[in-house]
């Protein structure tokens, strides 16, 4: 008989089996079998590859007791693998023909067997029943999968001394002598007890790797899953952020052109319209209160004045306080709650349950839960709550801000103080656009990040990495920015959860558009 090759492919692996004839050959005696796979395996074209295991048949009524069997099986494993490599054995228990021959007590007595060869083998060698099934293959051939090749023994001598040394190793197991050193005896133990905990660690090593392999599969398919299901882009979200933005700035200055026009007068103020300024507001500490200032705001760069003292005219302070408070609106009201539906306690509730899910979850995970949590909140309220609810937010607005700044301004409702049909509806479309805007972003994106709308508050320190100034016409060698007046358009930043206790990721992909104390050199 002569050795075969075959090749096939498993686990993205190629593999080459080589079928060699068997040991119950009478036609070849057992060193000629091994010199003819020695010589197929040292040939010029596969000397390189060397070798990654051996699969060895074994029937099971053949007894263990047989020397020659444990010659054979200790000549393959010192020629061709040698003894610190027994782990790229694996032993195949075949059925029995014979009566009464179970293959499973066959496969123990490998394991339990008291002689030198099979003591090797118990260092790492496995022992497997063959189950006829078609896909036994596979768990035999895996472990192969996650090893390299390793030279043969064999190819560091003569190959002139091949035969020599094949013929010792068949009568090794004839040959061998007790030990009677005790040291021997000791070391050998010691050496025994640290090959197994080797092998065992490279099982282990194995399996999880397996198993790792299964988890990527896994996440990349619910990964492409979630990217499929989610078709808002990071395009779409800059556009919708663009558009709140210039709605904030449309109804900013719709309202303080309708508050400049109508209300500031030369009769009202003793002075021509274009030269009132904040200094010449009629109740001024509650002007303070409103901005939600404290006393010390003279000392420095606000909404009301420079730090030289000097006011900001009336119809550019309408401007940016309103868009500022619009802002405050829209984070305390809209984006900053877990669900703008829910009572104040249940969204801390919340929010508290998902700071710790992104702290100990992948972005999926965190942002699975997130989406489906907030979804079935939506789905719980009536049709009209949304619209009830940005409704409300429009109402508040005119009746708890925008007619308190009339009156610390002009110190008292003027006569003919009226708001338009037409500020009401840009105000509700405005609220009515960034919470459709939350419900997609918190309902829909998954693996994204958590989008967190920022907005400064006034009289806070400029960061020109979270912010850009409003006025571009402002030349290099002027005064760098110092104080933040005002916010005139959100900003958004995106943390990705990572997962295992760490803090999530976090990039700013849109700066806030702010007012800052530079506008008072113009």
């Amino acid at each position: 008989m002569e050795v075969q090759a075959y090749s096939l492919s498993h686990f993205n692996t190629s593999f080459r089996l080589v079928d060699t004839p068997g040991f119950d050959n009478e036609d070849m005696s057992d060193p000629d079998i091994l010199m003819k796979i020695a010589q197929h395996l040292s040939q010029p074209q596969r000397v390189d590859r060397g070798i990654t295991g051996i699969i060895f048949i074994h029937p099971a009524e053949d007894t263990l007791q047989s020397m020659r069997l444990q010659r054979n099986l200790n000549a393959l494993l010192m020629v061709f693998l040698g003894e610190r490599e027994a782990h790229r054995l694996t032993i195949v228990v075949a059925p029995s023909g014979t009566p009464g021959v179970d293959p499973a007590v066959t496969a123990s007595e490998f394991r339990q067997h008291d002689s030198t060869i099979f003591r090797k083998l118990r260092q790492g060698a496995a022992i497997k029943l063959a189950t006829g099934l078609p896909n036994q293959i596979d768990s035999i051939l895996y472990p192969y999968s996650m090893m390299h090749p390793t030279t043969l023994p064999l190819h560091q001598i003569d190959p002139s001394q091949w035969m020599a040394t094949i013929e010792a190793e068949l009568n090794y197991g004839a040959e061998l002598t007790r030990d009677s050193s005790p040291h021997a005896a000791h070391l050998q133990k010691e050496y025994d007890r640290v090959q197994e905990l080797y092998i065992n660690l490279q099982n282990s090593s194995m399996a999880l790797q397996q198993q790792l392999q299964q988890l990527q599969k896994e996440y990349a398919s619910l990964q492409s899953q979630a990217q499929t299901q989610c078709a808002y882009s990071w395009k779409e979200i800059s556009e919708d952020l663009e558009g709140i933005n210039a709605m904030l700035k449309q109804v900013g200055r719709s309202i303080s052109d309708h508050l400049s026009d109508c209300y500031v007068k030369e009769e009202t103020f003793g002075k021509k319209p274009g030269d009132v300024t904040t200094l010449d507001a009629r109740a001024m500490p509650q002007l303070i209160s409103w901005l939600k200032y404290d006393e010390n705001v003279a000392m420095k760069p606000s909404l009301l004045s420079s730090s030289d003292g000097v006011g900001l005219d009336a119809e550019a302070f309408f401007d940016f306080s309103i868009r500022s408070k619009l802002c405050y609106y829209l984070l305390r009201y809209i984006f900053v709650p877990f669900h703008p539906l829910l009572e104040p306690d249940e969204n801390d509730w919340l929010m508290g349950v998902y700071n710790g899910i992104k702290q100990q979850e992948s972005q999926y995970m965190a942002g699975r839960w997130r989406s489906t949590t907030f979804n079935h909140f939506s789905k719980s309220k009536s049709s009209t709550s949304a619209t009830e609810h940005t409704t409300a937010m429009a109402r508040h607005f005119f009746l708890k801000c925008l007619n308190p700044l009339i009156i610390h301004f002009f110190g008292c409702v003027p006569d003919n103080a009226t708001w338009d049909e037409h500020h009401r509806d840009q105000l509700y479309q405005l609220f009515e656009k960034a919470y459709k805007w939350n419900a997609r972003l918190k309902g829909e994106v998954i693996m994204l990040g958590d989008f967190e709308q920022t907005a400064p508050s006034s009289c806070s320190v400029f960061d020109p990495s979270r912010m850009k100034d409003f006025d571009t016409k402002l030349l290099a060698c002027d005064p760098p920015a110092q104080t933040v007046l005002a916010t005139l358009g959100l900003g958004v930043t995106v943390h990705e959860a990572v997962g295992g206790g760490n803090t999530p990721r976090s990039a700013i992909i849109h700066k806030a558009v702010v007012a800052t104390d530079r506008y008072y050199i113009l």
